[in-house]
C-alpha cells in the first residue's frame, strides 16, 4: 500500500512538473506574440511614413518634370537662335520653382 501511494505521489508530482513546464512554454509563446505584435505594428508605421514621404517626392519629380518639359519646350521652340531670352526664360522658370519650394 505504501509502494503505490508513493508512485501515484511521483506521478502527481510528474503531472504538476509537466503542467508548470507547459505553463511556461505558453507564457513564453504569449510573451513572443506580444513581442511580434509590437514589432509588427511599429513596421507598419514605418511602412505608412514611408509611402507618405514617397507620396511627397512623387509630387516632387511630378514637378520638376513639369520644369523640365516647360524648358525643353522654350528651348526647342528657339527657331531663331534667341539664346540670351531662353537663357532668362529659364531662369525665371527656375526661379518660379524655387519660390514655390
Amino acid at each position: 500500500m505504501f509502494r503505490k501511494t508513493k508512485e501515484l505521489q511521483s506521478l502527481v508530482n510528474a503531472s504538476r512538473k509537466n503542467l508548470k513546464d507547459a505553463e511556461r512554454k505558453v507564457e513564453d509563446r504569449n510573451i513572443l506574440i506580444a513581442d511580434l505584435q509590437k514589432q509588427n505594428k511599429e513596421l507598419t508605421n514605418e511602412n505608412l511614413a514611408v509611402h507618405e514621404e514617397n507620396k511627397d517626392l512623387r509630387f516632387e519629380n511630378d514637378e520638376q518634370k513639369e520644369l523640365i518639359d516647360r524648358i525643353t519646350k522654350i528651348a526647342t521652340a528657339n527657331s531663331y537662335n534667341n539664346e540670351k531670352a531662353i537663357l532668362g526664360k529659364i531662369k525665371e522658370l527656375i526661379s518660379d520653382y524655387q519660390s514655390q519650394n
